[in-house]
């Protein structure tokens, strides 16, 4: 017995060196660099700002991070989780949404329109939020964080059209942003067209294009009042625009960090998504914005309840579709626990 006993002692003290070793090999400050796609300005900019700064506070500088706006570091959006996976970058301030192509299961829950409100969307997403874990590490080799949702939660169409339903809108080609949209556009009667959004105030200006469909903080900040009259909220409240922004590391960094620190970056990672949540659930931080269009001069004419009702269905039928074509297990996935939230 005593032998054993020297035996155990032996392999612990065994254990504790090499922890010691390699926790000696570190060398700080360890320096890191997070993707993310939108300006730095921006509500959701200044949160993830507010968090690497929380970050280096709380490890005593051995941890820094530095934020890289606008997709500055030069990483495709669409390839972000690429990035990732093969830790070209450290860590992202991510839209699930960007990522349809290589994951189209991620944003399956962030389809315009599918959920009638946005407190129904948000709980859903959080119930997804494990299953999502998983998939992130199994797929992607990516450590899950946190999220909290974007800070605009209305999708409209901005024209020089003096509309008041969808009818208004037949035929008329609609810049919309992404897949999802489209098809919702195409339901409701319209003939949407994809193209980039720096490319939009130009063809709005010259007719290509009779409308946009995008959100009051766009509209602010690219100056749509100097070119259209009409603003035309055409979903629920709440139910459009309804994207994440998700704290994800490269499992590849994250696997090298001390203990202490990972645990540091998990609470900063917490407490940033429910400083972010609060923020974008905050009626005054949408307002700000429709009252600055008000400002501009832009007219805003919500649809009636039937089109938004119409809107609703069509998000759905949209989803449904996708789900008859698509073969990608991951997606089959998370539409099983979507499913039942569904009001249909």
């Amino acid at each position: 017995m005593k032998k054993l006993f020297m035996v155990l002692l032996m392999i612990v003290v065994a254990s504790s060196l090499a922890f010691v070793a390699q926790a000696a090999k570190v060398e700080y400050p360890i320096k890191w660099r997070a993707d993310f796609v939108l300006s730095g300005t921006s509500g959701e900019g200044k949160n993830m700002q507010w968090f690497c700064d929380l970050v280096e506070k709380r490890t005593d500088g051995r941890l820094i991070i530095t934020m890289y706006p606008g997709a500055s570091l030069g990483i495709p959006v669409t390839k972000q989780y690429r990035a990732l996976k093969a830790g070209t970058i450290e860590m992202a301030l991510s839209h699930a949404e960007f990522q349809q192509g290589d994951a189209p299961a991620m944003s399956l829950d962030g389809h315009n329109g599918i959920f009638p409100n946005h407190s129904l969307r948000w709980a859903v997403h959080q119930r997804l939020a494990p299953t999502r874990a998983k998939i992130f590490e199994e797929d992607w080799g990516i450590k899950y964080l946190d999220s909290f949702p974007l800070y605009c939660r209305t999708e409209s169409i901005y024209s020089n059209i003096d509309a008041k339903s969808w009818d208004d809108f037949k035929g008329k080609k609609i810049r919309v942003p992404s897949e999802d949209i489209r098809r919702v556009h195409e339901l409701c009667g319209t003939s949407p067209v994809f193209m980039p959004l720096g490319e939009v105030y130009q063809a709005l200006k010259t007719g290509v294009i009779d409308g946009v469909e995008t959100s009051p903080r766009s509209g602010v900040e690219r100056s749509f009042s100097e070119v259209v009259k009409y603003y035309n909220p055409n979903y629920y409240h709440g139910s459009a625009c309804s994207w994440t922004c998700e704290f994800i590391v490269s499992k590849k960094h994250w696997d090298k960090l001390p203990a202490d620190i990972q645990q540091i970056v998990q609470e900063c990672a917490h407490e940033a998504a429910s400083r972010g949540f609060c923020e974008a659930s905050d009626p005054k931080t949408e307002k700000a914005y429709i009252n600055k269009l008000k400002e501009q001069g832009i007219i805003i004419r919500p649809f009636p309840e039937e089109d938004m009702e119409r809107s609703y269905q069509a998000a759905i039928d949209s989803l449904l579709e996708f789900m008859k074509k698509t073969k990608h297990p991951r997606c089959k996935e998370i539409f099983k626990l979507m499913k039942p939230y569904f009001i249909k």
